[in-house]
């Protein structure tokens, strides 16, 4: 069996000298555990050479990281708004209409779930706090805590995977969907009625959550969000093997 070759995004770290491309492990340590191979897509892929570098992988995730830009989204400025990399979101968005176009396995998290919802004309909260009614803290900045718990919709493609109707997850994002893009659908929802999961209704595998999974290696709902990715993956390899561009 081929194992399926996973493009993540990774960041742009230009405060350190040199300048540097960043990605946690955990993310390339849950694509190999779950069977796949990551390859790093970095921050400096112009975006118009995106679809030829989703052309390429089986499948792909969209990592955590800083904020996406608030013009992008019509979004409202705000002081806790961090780390926006023009080029990164340009790139993001340009792998989002790839994987759309060619029905390309993609998986968001965090931050990858605001640029999903971003790229298919949805919005974000700039800011939880100040601009979302809640007593739940969503910016914990502790990957090993459990934060608060989330619902999962029945009849998704979210509850089919983790096969529970409640999650309990960290949480370490201070921005959030506000309305949700064209053809997509809640599958996940904190207590507080903040979207948490988003899929798309067109496309066969396209799924995001705004927790971090890849962090949580002992739960199994968590590690069967990757299985999921690697398995839908081996079949897009297994239908484009012979065309691939």
């Amino acid at each position: 069996m081929h194992p399926p070759l996973i493009g993540i995004t990774a960041k742009r770290d230009q405060q350190q000298s040199p300048a540097s491309i960043i990605l946690f492990e955990h993310y390339t340590r849950s694509i190999l555990d779950a069977g796949g191979i990551p390859i790093i897509l970095p921050t400096g892929i112009p975006a118009n050479q995106a679809e030829a570098a989703a052309l390429r992988v089986d499948g792909i995730l969209i990592s955590g990281g800083g904020d996406v830009d608030h013009a992008i989204y019509n979004g409202r400025p705000h002081a806790r708004v961090y780390n926006v990399d023009p080029d990164r979101d340009a790139l993001e968005m340009a792998l989002v209409s790839a994987a759309r176009q060619y029905q390309i396995p993609l998986l968001g998290i965090c931050r990858g779930l605001q640029v999903i919802n971003v790229a298919l004309g949805g919005t974000l909260f700039s800011d939880i706090r100040d601009q979302f009614p809640t007593s739940i803290e969503h910016s914990t900045g502790k990957f090993d805590d459990i934060a608060h718990t989330v619902k999962i919709n029945g009849n998704t493609r979210l509850s089919d995977i983790v096969q529970r109707e409640k999650l309990e997850v960290n949480s370490l994002h201070h921005q959030g969907i506000d309305r949700l893009g064209q053809g997509l659908r809640a599958s996940a929802v904190s207590s507080d009625g903040l979207t948490e999961g988003i899929e798309s209704l067109d496309n066969r595998f396209l799924i995001a959550v705004q927790w971090h999974p890849e962090t949580m290696h002992h739960d199994q709902a968590a590690q069967a969000v990757f299985q999921s990715l690697i398995e839908a993956s081996l079949i897009y390899h297994n239908e484009h093997k012979y065309t691939r561009r």
